[in-house]
């Protein structure tokens, strides 16, 4: 357990290499530890590898479906390459589960705050509003709605 603590500071400390070696180091120890995913993410999001950070961040959502913190960690990824429709998904699912009390180091207007960002970026790529747009514009305006209602798919979202 202080191997994941030590992990944990280290990233605080951005002492990002030596981060990195633990997390090795743990990983021969506990193979089959989710955590390593979401640990993994975040060396690579903060050493600027973001296709990495990516494929970890994803990985962890499928190992750990039920943390809020991991679909707000994919969320984060997913905005690195602008795919604001998945991260504002994810952040969904974030904030559906922080509503049910799961573990989450973000409060619930901390997420809705992001949700609402993230809602704003959709909008901006769509700003140039030709007939088109303004019919796709309205359809994720009623998606947004119908999320809202009835919550989001945790398991069909990754």
């Amino acid at each position: 357990m202080w191997m994941r603590r030590q992990i944990e500071v280290l990233i605080e400390k951005e002492e990002y290499e030596n981060a990195y070696m633990e997390i090795e180091r743990y990983e021969k120890l506990r193979p089959k530890d989710a955590d390593l995913a979401v640990y993994k993410f975040l060396y690579h999001v903060y050493t600027g590898e973001y296709e990495a950070a990516l494929e970890y961040a994803r990985k962890a959502v499928k190992l750990m479906p039920y943390s809020a913190d991991v679909h707000y960690n994919y969320a984060t990824a997913l905005q690195l390459f602008e795919r604001w429709e998945e991260a504002y998904e994810q952040l969904g699912i974030a904030w559906q589960l922080a509503k049910c009390k799961n573990p989450c180091k973000l409060d619930t207007r901390e997420l809705e705050q992001q949700m609402k960002e993230t809602a704003k970026q959709i909008a901006i790529r769509h700003v140039s509003i030709s007939a088109d747009h303004i019919e796709w514009v309205q359809n994720w305006a009623k998606y947004l709605k119908f999320k809202e209602n009835i919550g989001f798919d945790i398991l069909s979202s990754i």
